[in-house]
């Protein structure tokens, strides 16, 4: 809200490369990177380009509407979560009925799993941004 009262406008995109550490933007870019390889294969460049591309409008739409509404106060976004959130659930609503694997436990879970549990967390810390990642996967794979 800072930047754009001052009309820095490009805060709404660069907003979703801002992180708390090194460490932390290191491993949200191999998980980007790794996610978009496999989405590149199964569905092609401009699919994966048009969802990140859309969550981040989308994201910093939400984002934008939830420091408005509240006066500036939420805690600062930091991260790529409404880039991660369209590019995992463009994969859950493309194929609802996969299981999937989280890398350190070696169990298959329900691709609707983990879709509930992101969402629950996603409203216990009111992380907005992330809704408009997951919109934005909904909006590719259903209307678009």
């Amino acid at each position: 809200m800072f930047g754009l009262q001052r009309g820095h406008v490009w805060n709404m995109l660069t907003c979703h490369f801002t992180h708390m550490s090194f460490f932390n933007f290191l491993l949200d870019s191999v998980i980007i990177y790794l996610i978009t390889q496999n989405l590149t294969q199964m569905y092609g460049g401009l699919f994966v380009a048009k969802t990140i591309m859309l969550s981040m409008l989308l994201g910093s739409m939400f984002l934008f509407a939830h420091h408005a509404s509240a006066g500036g106060q939420p805690r600062p976004y930091c991260g790529n979560d409404a880039i991660l959130r369209g590019l995992i659930f463009s994969i859950i609503f493309q194929n609802p009925s996969a299981s999937l694997m989280l890398f350190p436990l070696p169990i298959n879970i329900p691709a609707w799993a983990i879709a509930c549990l992101l969402l629950g967390l996603d409203l216990m810390s009111f992380n907005t941004a992330g809704f408009g990642g997951v919109a934005a996967a909904y909006a590719m794979v259903h209307v678009i």
